[in-house]
């Protein structure tokens, strides 16, 4: 026998040997049936401290100079931190569908959700964050008319074939990672649609008015920059100045319609964005780029001036 004697997992003991056996008990280890590392760790942790004691003890050494150190090193994951994300589902311009509304919204809630199990679809005020979420694919299929709207805001009121619209999500992915994941790639590219990030990412955006006058050829970069460089564009909080943006619409009045810019503004700054644009596109073209004259027309309810008698159907 050695000064070491390493057990085996299986004692067998021959019946005809005349050696002497141990009497005392076999301790089985608990590795020898599963992929139990620590377990594994420990009993050879625990016999090179054995065998270091019986050397001590035989003389073989005469100083603590030999140590064993249990191993603390553990492997960590990064954590999983989720971020919420609104964006914006846009349908290309001059492309047609017959697919219905909620359709399209579980086709592709469902295909974001099978790209990224970590999604989860929130309510998209911030009045209703309370409220349940979408967590999982049967929730999605099964969601109703009625229902699904809590989770996504259409453009237009009557919007049946489109799902252009905005969302709000909540994923450990960066919202560039969820546009170039391949599966999204691909819906995008079969149902003619593109994604962007929401200008607020603190709270909805509504639709605060439109720019008469205006056309679709206009840069809107230019008309925003312009915007926010006039003086009477100074917010009233500077440090959280209100957050707008500018969109393509159909201005729908009297039975005609036309091709506008629209003005969207942060829900909790809308009437304060109105007023802004009130002031600066009054009519007359001294204040903007290139010499382009535009009329403000509010279409906050409640907040139009009275000189506009006629009645807006958006």
């Amino acid at each position: 026998m050695t000064e070491m004697d390493v057990e085996t997992p299986t004692n067998i003991t021959d019946q005809t040997s005349t050696t002497q056996v141990d009497p005392s008990p076999v301790i089985k280890p608990a590795w020898t049936n599963g992929t139990h590392v620590l377990a594994l760790s420990d009993e050879i942790f625990q016999r090179l401290q054995d065998h270091k004691h019986i050397s001590q003890e035989a003389g073989d050494l005469d100083d603590d100079s030999l140590k064993y150190e249990k191993p603390n090193a553990f492997i960590k994951s990064p954590p999983c931190i989720s971020q919420r994300i609104r964006f914006n589902l846009i349908r290309h311009r001059s492309t047609h569908s017959d697919i219905p509304t909620i359709k399209l919204f579980k086709s592709f809630a469902a295909t974001l959700r099978n790209a990224d199990s970590s999604i989860i679809f929130l309510p998209f005020q911030m009045a209703k964050q309370h409220n349940s979420s979408q967590t999982n694919i049967k929730q999605i299929q099964s969601i109703d008319q009625s229902h699904f709207l809590r989770f996504f805001k259409l453009y237009y009121q009557r919007q049946q074939y489109s799902s252009s619209g905005y969302f709000h999500i909540s994923s450990t992915l960066s919202f560039e990672q969820i546009k170039n994941l391949p599966s999204m790639d691909e819906w995008l590219d079969t149902y003619n649609y593109y994604i962007i990030l929401c200008p607020s990412q603190n709270e909805e955006m509504t639709q605060i008015g439109a720019l008469c006058y205006s056309n679709i050829v206009m840069y809107r970069e230019d008309l925003k920059a312009s915007i926010l460089s006039h003086p009477l564009g100074t917010p009233q909080d500077p440090l959280n100045p209100p957050i707008f943006d500018l969109f393509i619409s159909d201005f729908i009045a009297d039975g005609k319609k036309e091709k506008m810019i629209f003005v969207s503004a942060e829900q909790s700054k809308a009437l304060e964005t109105s007023k802004l644009f009130q002031q600066i596109h009054d009519g007359e073209a001294k204040a903007y780029p290139n010499g382009s004259m535009m009329l403000f027309i509010p279409l906050l309810e409640g907040h139009q001036p009275k000189s506009y008698s006629t009645t807006f159907n958006m």
